[in-house]
């Protein structure tokens, strides 16, 4: 029996690996219509074709939707609510309305009555680090290579990415902004609670370590900080970010976190909709957005809804 090989391909930065599926003669036609190529990058394989949503089921999901109920409550609102809505929505790139119909479905999910009233310094999704007996506190960090990889899709093609590298252009000055809120107690003498970034930088065949931090009031309400630094000794290899709690227990509540230089914020999860999200694929040497450093029993770190 004549046999056709279709082969999949596997990409990784290293080499490509290579999978074949055999298919009967006369089920090639068939097998186009119903298989298609899944992840060629992590793993070699095949998947189901989407079908098209049928009139049924497309009706199902439009009386569903929360959209008829989110036009209703968004025409009850003034200009100067809507203008603010406008303004907030900016700050995460949503149009006004889609902003309220996001901040909306959140509401609806977190089972919370009545409207948000919509803030500048923190919008729908805020990040939390939580730090209860018997921890003390935790740290985590963003890293910032000066060079890495991430997959780019492909323009047109559900499957398909382009291994693209990443140049972090570093020049100085650097400056770090984050809007926070906390309700802390410290529990040791020499308690910290803080944002820094350590830049890193070669001098003399030793590598310099020069950071910049924002320490964190322990009781607080939304407020916004800064701080920024305009040299360093020797040349600029790349820095790192950091979320610090130590000798603290509660809470802290972030949201907007920044890194600019160069021209542009080079934070990921800005807007802190998911900082606890893992390894994806996009990212193939940094972590997608905040890694543990030290996590010890009773400390966690999370995004939630911000608007309880």
């Amino acid at each position: 029996m004549a046999v056709v090989r279709h082969t999949f391909l596997r990409y990784t930065l290293i080499m490509a690996k290579v999978k074949f599926v055999d298919i009967p003669a006369g089920l090639e036609t068939y097998f186009g219509k119903a298989i298609q190529p899944n992840d060629r990058f992590l793993y070699s394989t095949i998947r189901v074709k989407n079908p098209f949503i049928s009139r049924k089921k497309a009706l199902a999901l439009t009386q569903k939707s929360q959209l008829p109920l989110c036009s209703e409550i968004w025409a009850t609102f003034d200009k100067s609510t809507q203008d603010l809505w406008k303004a907030c929505g900016l700050l995460t790139g949503l149009s006004a309305f889609k902003f309220f119909v996001q901040d909306k479905v959140l509401r609806l999910k977190n089972s919370l009555s009545g409207e948000s009233t919509p803030s500048l310094l923190y919008q729908s999704m805020v990040g939390r680090l939580h730090v209860e007996a018997p921890a003390t506190g935790l740290l985590i960090s963003q890293l910032h290579p000066l060079t890495y990889y991430v997959l780019r899709k492909k323009t047109g093609k559900a499957t398909m990415y382009d291994v693209v590298e990443v140049v972090e252009n570093f020049s100085l000055p650097l400056n770090l902004y984050i809007n926070y809120k906390t309700n802390l107690i410290a529990v040791s003498g020499g308690y910290s609670a803080r944002f820094y970034a350590i830049v890193y930088s070669s001098y003399q065949g030793r590598t310099i370590e020069t950071p910049i931090d924002i320490d964190f009031d322990l009781v607080t309400d939304w407020k916004s900080a800064s701080v920024g630094i305009g040299e360093v000794i020797g040349l600029v290899r790349g820095y790192a970010l950091f979320l610090e709690l130590d000798g603290v227990r509660g809470d802290v509540w972030f949201d907007n976190v920044q890194a600019v230089h160069s021209g542009q914020n080079w934070v990921r999860d800005t807007h802190c909709n998911n900082i606890k999200q893992a390894f994806t694929k996009q990212f193939f040497q940094v972590p997608a957005h905040w890694v543990a450093i030290d996590l010890p029993d009773g400390s966690y770190y999370n995004s939630e809804y911000g608007n309880l």
